[in-house]
């Protein structure tokens, strides 16, 4: 399982443009209605992607 880090955000909000304090800011998300920040969901596809292709492209 990846852990996806505060710096891993920032940096992923810089490359997208999404500047959205859900993502960035914990403050502000814990008093959100998901009580917490969330990772942005085109992130969590790359992550998906980049784990299926570990497990599945193996020496190629």
């Amino acid at each position: 399982m990846h852990k996806v880090s505060q710096r891993y955000l920032e940096i992923f909000s810089y490359t997208s443009g999404d500047f959205n304090p859900i993502h960035l800011d914990e403050d502000f998300a814990k008093n959100s209605y998901f009580n917490g920040q969330i990772v942005y969901g085109i992130y969590q596809l790359f992550l998906t992607i980049e784990f299926f292709l570990k497990k599945n492209c193996k020496n190629t």
